[in-house]
């Protein structure tokens, strides 16, 4: 990379959203779960933010080398829109 303000800044601005919307969602979970259930939903929503931290950069680096750098996009997208699908379909009563 011959610029390293191209990686430095995104990074940056990822890390303070992410650093804005993790605390907002635990926020969130707790005005919303029962309280016997608290901890319960807490440690399940930390569980899997930490399984796709983990799995997430394993799967698109095989997509990115199956297809470069438009398969990733594309395999995120098709997840995202799974996801959506899942949780819609899935969860709602």
């Amino acid at each position: 990379m011959s610029n390293i303000w191209l990686l430095l800044i995104p990074s940056t601005i990822f890390g303070i959203g992410l650093g804005i919307s993790f605390p907002t969602i635990q926020t969130l979970l707790a005005d919303l779960a029962p309280r016997e259930y608290l901890a319960t939903i807490i440690s399940v929503n930390g569980t899997f933010y930490g399984l796709g931290q983990t799995l997430g950069p394993l799967l698109m680096g095989y997509a990115f080398g199956f297809g470069g750098i438009s398969s990733v996009f594309y395999a995120a997208t098709s997840f995202a829109v799974l996801i959506f699908f899942v949780f819609r379909y899935c969860t709602c009563r």
